[in-house]
């Protein structure tokens, strides 16, 4: 483990520089995941700190931050770690519980539902659904699912596989990250609001997330699920969708070119950002 965390700090530290300063304007670096220890936080290997006074999108105060949750934070290097100018708790869904081992109808794995009530889980999306990092009890209130976006076989939008309706979303592509709230009855989320993206204000270009992949589909686009990030492989066997796993993405492309970055950055790099 302290194996990886070392590779994905020489990772991170080039990868910065050219975000911060590539010409023609990489702007921006992002990271997303589960937070594993405190103080400030620790998110994938990875020291994030921040002003005693910053806001934090979805949080009432610091003191809230709590092991296992997932957050996405807009960074710059400083240092040995990362400054935050912005970080956002993303709790993947926020709704009652509707069956053993279901929320919303979502399958949900690695924590005890509750038999009946609602529910916050902070975790990963996987092909199955949701594997939880976190779950806490809430009273009830608006439903919330923040996961990607499709539409069904009849054409009705859908989040993470469930539908919604009341909001009718304007170009949205398959596999965008959005977050829908509103009221679940029947098993349809009807929308009070719909965001895109995972990061408050603007999509960093560069992105080192966590998660689990999807199989490749038969053009051999695969997904870090959750995440908004593409590749291709003409090797599908090599894919393993049962395996967590951390991945940069330079524009939404996790197999993005080498030579889009500086030489510095390029020498640096090692295999781990490459599938």
């Amino acid at each position: 483990m302290m194996r990886l965390l070392t590779v994905l700090a020489l990772v991170c530290a080039p990868l910065a520089l050219m975000a911060e300063e590539k010409e023609g304007g990489v702007i921006g670096t992002g990271i997303m995941g589960e937070i594993t220890a405190l103080g400030s936080i620790y998110v994938n290997g990875q020291h994030i700190r921040f002003a005693p006074d910053m806001a934090l999108d979805g949080l009432e105060t610091r003191a809230d931050l709590t092991v296992g949750m997932t957050v996405a934070a807009a960074v710059q290097r400083d240092g040995a770690d990362w400054l935050a100018s912005a970080i956002r708790h993303v709790p993947v869904l926020r709704g009652p519980v509707t069956g053993p081992g279901e929320v919303m109808g979502i399958p949900v794995s690695g924590t005890d539902l509750p038999a009946r009530g609602h529910v916050q889980i902070d975790g990963f999306w996987t092909a199955e659904g949701v594997i939880a990092t976190r779950l806490r009890a809430i009273a009830q209130g608006p439903a919330q699912v923040s996961g990607p976006y499709d539409t069904d076989a009849e054409g009705m939008d859908r989040v993470a596989g469930l539908r919604f309706a009341g909001i009718a979303p304007q170009h949205l592509e398959p596999g965008q990250i959005i977050t829908v709230s509103g009221a679940f009855e029947q098993g349809l989320l009807q929308a009070q609001s719909l965001e895109r993206g995972l990061f408050p204000g603007a999509q960093p270009d560069l992105v080192l997330a966590q998660g689990y992949l999807s199989a490749p589909d038969p053009s051999g686009i695969y997904r870090l699920i959750g995440a908004g990030v593409v590749a291709f492989t003409d090797q599908p066997q090599m894919i393993t969708p049962s395996n967590e796993v951390l991945r940069c993405a330079l524009h939404g492309r996790m197999d993005f070119d080498r030579d889009a970055l500086t030489s510095e950055a390029r020498a640096a790099l090692p295999a781990l950002c490459f599938d």
